[in-house]
């Protein structure tokens, strides 16, 4: 699957980030999907694959399916172009699978109704993958909520890449501007609490820290919130409140695995393995395809000596995130504890066919 940055057009300061914003969101939704690898492409880009120079996407031409079908081999390509202008979102779109199928979707839409366009992007992907990807809800919000919005995501997504731009402290008051205008409005939410999980163990985190705290002040009954907070309360020790956070997020969400995944790992810090594996496999119940869950869950199960629980565990995790090499080495100790070393070396020699 490959998903190129959307060439934009006119001088709109705001076009530019919401091109980019709306690229990462519809990544999201694919990997959601089952999407498998992804891969960025910058755009407009000399395709020497084609063996000759070509602008892929050009602010004033429609993509040329026979070239997107060069970027098509992983699956599916996605590209192009996109204008804002006087409150509306001008946008063609253009998705070609390596199968020979097609697709398009166009604008233009209020600037309030922004969030369309991430959603068409995953759309169209999916179409051409054969998936479903996951529904967003509602896609309207202020307007000047979704121009904070692209704003803030946009300058963590240049953060997280190492690209200079707005510190995260102005980032972070983007989106949490956003919410005080729109508390309705997920996807800010949803872009704080990603750049807030990859500050973990950062010198961020403290700025983090008071975002997460502020955003469940915006958003008290939301149970993503919730756990992110108390993800970061875990992080400082402070399991009280941890527990607490956890609780509160799954009384909003009954059926959402985190908030359990966090009570396990507490209850796996303070040694009560019994609980740890309670709360594991009754969130597996309601998750079976969080892979992370998976992971941890089986490692508790290989080291409280429970082999053949392990290998079937672990073994789905596998299979979900195959790139997870301690997943996978964990697997092979499970088999060679189960008495099968045969299985063990097997598992061994394919992670270093992978990683060769």
């Amino acid at each position: 699957m490959v998903l190129l940055p959307l060439a934009t057009v006119g001088d709109e300061p705001d076009a530019g980030a919401l091109a980019r914003v709306s690229v990462a969101d519809a990544a999201a939704l694919l990997r959601e999907a089952g999407a498998g690898e992804l891969v960025f492409v910058e755009a407009p880009l000399p395709l020497e694959q084609a063996g000759e120079a070509r602008r892929l996407v050009s602010p004033t031409e429609r993509p040329d399916a026979s070239e997107l079908a060069t970027w098509a081999e992983r699956g599916a390509a996605v590209a192009g172009t996109v204008q804002v202008e006087d409150g509306f979102v001008a946008f063609e779109l253009f998705a070609c699978a390596a199968g020979g199928g097609e697709g398009e979707a166009r604008g233009p839409v209020p600037l309030a109704e922004a969030s369309v366009l991430a959603d068409a992007l995953a759309q169209l992907g999916a179409d051409a993958l054969g998936l479903t990807p996951a529904d967003e809800g509602p896609g309207s919000a202020d307007e000047d909520a979704v121009r904070r919005y692209v704003r803030g995501a946009d300058a963590l997504l240049a953060l997280s890449a190492g690209a200079a731009g707005e510190p995260p402290d102005v980032a972070l008051a983007q989106l949490l501007s956003a919410l005080e205008l729109d508390a309705a409005f997920v996807r800010p939410r949803d872009a704080l609490v990603t750049a807030a999980s990859r500050a973990l163990d950062t010198e961020a985190m403290p700025l983090f820290f008071g975002a997460l705290s502020e955003l469940a002040r915006l958003r008290p009954d939301d149970a993503i919130a919730l756990c992110a907070l108390g993800e970061y309360a875990a992080f400082h020790r402070d399991a009280t409140r941890a527990a607490r956070l956890f609780a509160q997020a799954l009384e909003r969400d009954p059926l959402a695995a985190r908030p359990r995944l966090g009570l396990a790992l507490l209850a796996e810090a303070r040694g009560d393995v019994e609980a740890a594996l309670a709360l594991y496999a009754d969130a597996e119940r309601d998750a079976r395809d969080d892979a992370r869950l998976l992971a941890r869950h089986g490692a508790l199960l290989v080291a409280s000596g429970a082999p053949a629980a392990a290998v079937q565990t672990l073994a789905r995790a596998a299979v979900l995130d195959p790139t997870d090499a301690d997943v996978r080495r964990l697997l092979a100790r499970a088999y060679e504890l189960r008495g099968d070393p045969d299985r063990a070396r097997a598992e061994l020699a394919a992670l270093a066919a992978d990683f060769d």
